[in-house]
């Protein structure tokens, strides 16, 4: 689902802001963002709101820590730390979200395919200077999946998200029986970008 954050005229409903400072009122909701200093105590931290957000997806089987850790390893020197952060809710961690650039930006300026000798220059040129965003992951744990919270957890990504100036938000993979997350996205004015399907068929002998 994409959030059109640099459309204009775009804004979250007023229902978002409502719902948001209604959950400030109530709870205790900070954000930290991941700090590279603290970095594995970070990603274990998202390892297990991930494992507990998707837990009731179909198909999900949930990632190791040592996977998690090789998933994120490489994955951390793309993510934008402006972007990137964790939610807790009275102190215990609710909510994640990793995001970075969206990279096809700086190949699609290269479409033409040739690396030398000006090809990578442009690339790298417009890799700084890419847009668009997408969460490599992101996930909110079932306890705190209230209205409230979730409308405040994603308040805090499009307000991000301005900041550093990109265009577009890409919420990345959502199945679309995920209702929980689906409808209060819609609601909020995340838009349909793209749909995947998966198909299956036996395989017969020959």
């Amino acid at each position: 689902m994409w959030f059109p954050v640099g459309e204009p005229g775009f804004r979250l409903p007023s229902s978002v802001d409502r719902l948001a400072e209604r959950a400030l009122g109530r709870r205790r909701i900070e954000f930290h963002e991941l700090d590279p200093w603290h970095l594995k105590r970070d990603l274990a931290l998202c390892w297990e709101l991930y494992n507990a957000a998707w837990a009731d997806n179909l198909g999900f089987v949930p990632v190791s820590y040592e996977e998690w850790l090789y998933m994120t390893k490489d994955g951390w020197l793309v993510v934008r730390s402006d972007c990137s952060f964790i939610a807790t809710v009275d102190g215990v961690p609710a909510a994640f979200a990793l995001a970075f650039p969206d990279y096809n930006e700086a190949l699609y300026a290269n479409r033409g395919g040739n690396a030398i000798p000006v090809g990578i220059a442009r690339m790298l040129w417009h890799k700084s200077r890419a847009r668009h965003f997408r969460t490599m992951a992101l996930g909110v744990a079932p306890a705190f999946r209230s209205r409230g919270v979730l409308a405040l957890f994603m308040r805090e990504c499009v307000r991000r998200a301005k900041v550093v100036g990109c265009v577009g938000l890409e919420g990345s993979w959502l199945l679309e029986d995920n209702i929980h997350i689906v409808q209060p996205m819609r609601a909020m004015g995340a838009r349909d970008r793209m749909r995947w399907r998966l198909y299956e068929r036996p395989i017969v002998a020959v």
